[in-house]
């Protein structure tokens, strides 16, 4: 076969491109010149001719793998990229425009002990993390490298800081803005006493 291609009948089972003892059905070796293992070109094609003009047709897939189970119909999808390059993964349904749709749980593994999991739990979307040493979940600001956010393992907020001392809730480091626009009669309602080492309050002033 040319360009190092083979099929063989001993050592292997399968098709081996660059590789003369496959280990699977296809089995690719990257080729030294070219960089790329594997390469798929779709290409535009024009049918017939609608309204003065042709009709561009491009290719459905440009990869999919799909399971046949025993006496079961229809075929569920494994993988695809659809031929706008719209990924789904154990999904068949319609992806709404988004580039990935994935029918299951969304994992993303540090090791067995530390991930963070995107489900849904019945109907209820639920995003979970789960690390050995109880850390804290972070979103990061990758331009200044800083954490806006921070939530801990047992349910504090910080904003701007991660110093979760004593008991409480909520821990921000900075000021807090709340700006009532809502029909309720108070922006800010505390059930129980509040402690403050110094407040100032300023009434609107309305000019007529």
């Amino acid at each position: 076969m040319p360009n190092n291609q083979t099929f063989t009948t001993t050592g292997g089972n399968g098709m081996g491109i660059n590789q003369d003892k496959p280990e699977a059905a296809i089995h690719i070796v990257e080729s030294e010149d070219k960089g790329v293992a594997l390469r798929i070109d779709l290409v535009e094609e024009q049918v017939g001719i609608v309204g003065g003009g042709y009709f561009i047709s491009n290719p459905e897939y440009a990869l999919r793998i799909k399971r046949y189970n025993w006496n079961v119909y229809p075929e569920s999808n494994l993988f695809s990229i659809d031929g706008r390059g719209k990924t789904r993964i154990a999904y068949d349904g319609s992806n709404g425009g988004e580039a990935l749709s994935i029918g299951g749980s969304a994992g993303i593994f540090y090791n067995s002990t530390n991930k963070i999991n995107l489900s849904y739990s019945g109907t209820q979307p639920e995003f979970s993390w789960r690390t050995s040493s109880n850390k804290n979940l972070r979103f990061k600001n990758t331009n200044n490298n800083k954490v806006p956010l921070s939530l801990s393992p047992n349910g504090k907020v910080g904003i701007n800081t991660e110093d979760f001392f004593d008991e409480h809730d909520l821990y921000v480091n900075g000021s807090v803005y709340i700006k009532g626009d809502s029909p309720e009669t108070y922006s800010l309602y505390i059930e129980g006493s509040g402690v403050a080492e110094e407040m100032f309050i300023l009434t609107k002033v309305s000019h007529i």
